[in-house]
């Protein structure tokens, strides 16, 4: 039979010591230790709920948004206005992004390229740069200035994708349209270096497929 030291021999008292001593604890400020609890709790629920009632919303939002995408082939006016009141109705839900994305859309096929920037810039400040629509809003925007021909314009919102590594999906595209934007600039140099990037980067991509395309023209054009 093996003999207990006298630490092992202490080990139970002292565990039991340590125990009253945060039983006495609990007792002297139960009030405020089950508070905190309570409060815990009540926070966790109002968590919960918080969240039910944001999909709640991003649900009839999206509901009322298929609606106008169902008229989608009425007058672009009137499609316009559907899509502008939308927007104001739904505010920072992800329909009222999709929304935007749309009516960006109408407006850049009208040749309304301000208004099409107006609606994009006012969108954008309601994403966080790990957002989907961080992308999707700053490539849109970037085609606007492109169109516009501010073209350094257009490259500071393709670098901001590009600099944002949860982006990556859209880094290739980006990268491609800033050497588009370096050759609406004249600067055919820059321009082949970010379509020979792109290409180096993206192999196998649409993206990939286009910068090859358009190094041969430049390689043409340069004779």
């Amino acid at each position: 039979m093996t003999k207990l030291d006298a630490k092992e021999v202490k080990a139970p008292d002292v565990f039991i010591t340590f125990s009253d001593k945060v039983i006495g604890w609990l007792e002297k400020y139960r009030r405020s230790v089950f508070g905190l609890i309570a409060g815990a709790l009540v926070a966790g629920g109002v968590y919960v709920v918080y969240e039910y009632w944001q999909q709640h919303i991003e649900r009839q939002a999206q509901e009322a948004l298929y609606l106008i995408e169902e008229g989608s082939k009425e007058n672009k006016d009137q499609l316009i206005i559907k899509y502008q009141d939308f927007i104001k109705d739904h505010k920072r839900t992800k329909a009222s992004l999709i929304a935007t994305v749309r009516l960006a859309d109408i407006f850049r096929q009208n040749s309304k390229l301000n208004e099409a920037q107006s609606a994009i810039e006012s969108a954008l400040g309601q994403v966080s740069s790990e957002s989907f629509f961080f992308g999707v809003l700053n490539i849109q925007l970037a085609s606007v200035k492109m169109d516009l021909k501010d073209f350094n314009g257009g490259i500071s919102h393709l670098e901001a994708i590009v600099a944002e590594p949860s982006q990556k999906h859209f880094h290739g595209e980006s990268l491609l349209k800033i050497g588009l934007s370096y050759y609406g600039l004249s600067e055919l140099e820059k321009a082949q270096q970010y379509f020979k990037r792109v290409i180096q980067e993206f192999k196998s991509s649409d993206a990939a497929e286009k910068a090859t395309v358009y190094l041969r023209y430049l390689a043409l054009k340069k004779g």
